[in-house]
């Protein structure tokens, strides 16, 4: 077999410098048992040096990370590093070594742009089965919007027909010795398609850790149906040629609450002309949905709609500001928030809830429509679900409650899980609880408080409650048990 002049592989070599192996020993929370954490594992991924020091992987590489280290392509040596900013939306972490001399002579590498169909990348990580670098070849397949699975987010992603495996997520994809950006995903369902966060969501993640703000990407908060039949366009009375989406939706409390209505119909968004299909042509050669423009969106941005309302058209400027979702899209790296009372054990119907179940579809149908149509409202801000019934003589036959959500409790729905947990403390009477299933059920507080101790101690539970919530005094109850 033929090899490579020594000269061709140092100079490969060296091209690739910047690339570096990351491994991580990671301790997830248990939503399943939200007392405890998940029984820590190892695992391994890629990353790539940035100027300053700095090293830029995945955000899913190193979540929930307790220890990580860096080892340089070729050195038998690992570095300490620690976590120094994370964009969970776009699956993006920055990373800052402990000994920053372990980088002396790496040449940093440098962001290119938004490559055309048809590119040339070069896919470089340290993907399982191998312990040294690797390098796989492909073209850029396609350009569009991606669902990004660490954050159920919908960004564009750039999709290359070149492998991406297990370890090389996070590691940098090269067009003409520039990062076009990085692995992050690939597809179960085909061979050779993997998926690659675009760097122009690297520089916005770059200059929001630079000027010290929140990397979170936000959100619109409406819901807009295309615009394809012809007898609909007549009816709304669009003149001829204009196109656009109508809106059905606008979420309480979210960015567009006070400036979209439903039945509007949104033209353009920041200068771009939304076909009836809802598409617009991103950076003039890329068609894909109108919501394109939201991934390079930072809080405090703005966010410009031209819409026709009553016949007239308005431009309406809309401000970026940080929203909450009624079930919450991203709770990672954060401890579940839980109460246990009389064996019940209450927590807020999150994403990371809903996939205890192994897939979407298994979880209960009222937790997937939440999940889908749920609107946050004065009355409701989350919604609290009876997750697990602890066994105990005191709550026998309350076992085919679990997953049913509180509806009120003593006639006034819960806001959220602290309003929901001052209520129980603060009850000194019957406790009437009623569920979106029409359930009822009854409890005297005093008994259960009493019952916790116990319960507790059964099923190992070291408190009643997740650190946030504050426990509020209960006054002595004159009531009779019930």
């Amino acid at each position: 077999m033929s090899q490579c002049p020594k000269s061709d592989t140092a100079s490969f070599v060296k091209s690739f410098d910047s690339v570096v192996r990351v491994f991580v020993t990671h301790q997830a929370p248990n939503h399943d048992a939200p007392w405890q954490a998940a029984n820590p594992r190892k695992g391994t991924g890629s990353g790539v040096v940035l100027s300053g020091g700095r090293i830029l992987t995945g955000a899913h590489v190193v979540s929930d990370a307790t220890f990580i280290q860096v080892q340089r392509s070729g050195s038998p040596e690992k570095v300490q590093a620690s976590i120094v900013a994370l964009c969970h939306d776009h699956d993006l972490a920055l990373l800052r070594l402990e000994n920053n001399a372990y980088l002396d002579g790496v040449e940093p590498a440098e962001l290119g742009e938004l490559p055309s169909l048809r590119s040339p990348v070069q896919v470089v990580g340290f993907p399982v089965g191998g312990s040294e670098i690797s390098v796989t070849e492909g073209v850029v397949s396609r350009v569009e919007i991606q669902e990004y699975q660490h954050s159920r987010r919908d960004f564009i992603a750039i999709t290359v027909d070149a492998a991406v495996n297990r370890g090389n997520s996070g590691g940098p994809v090269f067009f003409e010795d520039r990062v076009i950006g990085l692995a992050f995903q690939s597809r179960n369902d085909a061979e050779n398609v993997g998926e690659v966060v675009p760097s122009m969501f690297v520089q916005r993640f770059l200059r929001c850790v630079d000027e010290g703000r929140s990397p979170a990407v936000p959100s619109w908060g409406f819901v807009a149906w295309p615009l394809i039949n012809e007898m609909q366009r007549e009816l709304l009375k669009m003149a001829p040629g204009e196109t656009g989406v109508l809106v059905s939706l606008v979420r309480h409390g979210v960015a567009c609450s006070d400036h979209l209505r439903v039945r509007d119909i949104i033209t353009h968004v920041d200068g771009y002309e939304i076909a009836n299909d809802a598409t617009i042509l991103f950076a003039q050669r890329h068609r894909m949905t109108f919501n394109a423009v939201l991934g390079e969106k930072t809080l405090n941005d703005t966010t410009e709609f031209v819409v026709r309302r009553d016949g007239r058209e308005v431009t309406i400027v809309v401000p970026m500001i940080s929203t909450r979702m009624l079930v919450d899209r991203q709770t990672t790296g954060l401890a579940p928030r839980y109460l246990v009372f009389g064996g019940l054990v209450f927590q807020p119907v999150d994403l990371n809830f809903i996939w205890t179940w192994n897939t979407f579809k298994d979880a209960p149908a009222a937790l997937q429509h939440l999940y889908l149509f749920g609107i946050p409202s004065p009355e409701f801000s989350e919604r609290i679900v009876i997750a697990q019934v602890l066994s105990d003589p005191l709550n026998i036959g309350f076992e085919d409650r679990t997953n049913h959500l509180v509806e009120t409790v003593n006639g006034e729905p819960p806001r959220d899980l602290e309003h929901f947990a001052a209520m129980i403390d603060g009850a000194n009477g019957p406790l009437d609880i009623v569920t979106n299933e029409r359930a009822i059920l009854l409890l005297d507080p005093a008994r259960c408080r009493a019952a916790n101790a116990r319960i507790q101690e059964r099923y190992r539970i070291p408190k009643d409650r997740s650190e946030h919530l504050t426990r509020t005094e209960v006054m002595p109850s004159a009531s009779s048990p019930l």
